[in-house]
């Protein structure tokens, strides 16, 4: 937590700097941190910081689901529109019982080639996540192996202005590799399988128009532990205010939680960027 509100610090601190991007391009903030859509990590960079500049964005996030509730706080800071960082911490929380489950994940983004507007190859970035969940009982219970883990992605993004019915086309694919169970509520590996697993992680968003913008997510992940673990997805809009202020709405999918299935309902984020 202490290092989401020092990412939210040095953002204010570098406001003044940042407005090289056009409005939207920059995308959400994911339930990791890392800026992207609502769930997939794209290859862009959070702010509006473009070359030299710094940027970034802070966010709250909610997803509220039959039996869970989410909720996601954190922050992101960007530089020369080729570095980010990122932090979130997610707190899960049972309905029936009020039982949390709680990690904090810390990010790091470059961005490798390319360039989502200008250059007719998609942009490219690599990114890590180290993932520090703060109480391993539930997922040791049900099979982890370890209450920490990294993953690391792959992310290719490409707009196209004047797309489909005239309007501006973003697609991203993400290949990642992963230990994490739940996205690591659930601990990380298993005694049986300790290794890394590839997934892959798809976005595509229609721009209506300036300010509000349309689209999916399918995220693959591991099944690894007694309990079965679904793919999650889910349809978005956007509304971007301004460069400043952004809202996003879904209605999310993630399967079966626990032993819960059909977990599923809205997802609201919250967006201050600079």
């Amino acid at each position: 937590m202490k290092t989401v509100l020092s990412l939210l610090l040095c953002l204010v601190a570098s406001s003044a700097l940042a407005d090289g991007k056009l409005l939207g391009t920059p995308g959400a903030s994911t339930f990791e941190g890392a800026g992207g859509g609502g769930l997939v990590p794209w290859a862009t960079i959070s702010g509006y910081g473009s070359k030299t500049e710094f940027g970034g964005a802070a966010f709250y996030n909610n997803v509220r689901l039959a039996d869970f509730n989410m909720d996601i706080v954190g922050a992101a800071i960007g530089y020369d529109n080729r570095w980010e960082l990122s932090a979130a911490h997610q707190v899960m929380e049972a309905a029936a019982n009020g039982a949390e489950m709680a990690q904090t994940v810390y990010g790091a983004k470059l961005r490798l080639a390319g360039d989502l507007i200008f250059t007719k190859a998609p942009q490219l970035s690599v990114g890590v996540q180290y993932r520090d969940l703060h109480d391993p009982a539930m997922g040791f219970n049900r099979g982890a192996s370890d209450d920490n883990g990294v993953d690391y992605y792959l992310a290719a993004t490409k707009m196209w202005m004047n797309g489909p019915f005239h309007r501006n086309l973003l697609v991203n694919l993400t290949a990642r590799a992963t230990k994490a169970n739940q996205t690591g509520m659930l601990g990380f590996g298993s005694a049986d399988d300790s290794g890394y697993e590839f997934q892959l992680e798809t976005s595509a968003g229609l721009f209506l128009n300036r300010h509000w913008a349309v689209g999916f997510e399918y995220k693959q992940k591991p099944d690894r532990l007694s309990q079965p673990e679904d793919d999650w997805w889910n349809v978005w809009a956007v509304f971007f205010a301004n460069k400043h202020v952004s809202v996003m709405a879904a209605f999310a999918d993630l399967g079966s939680i626990i032993g819960s299935d059909r977990q599923r309902g809205p997802y609201i984020s919250l967006q201050f960027a600079l």
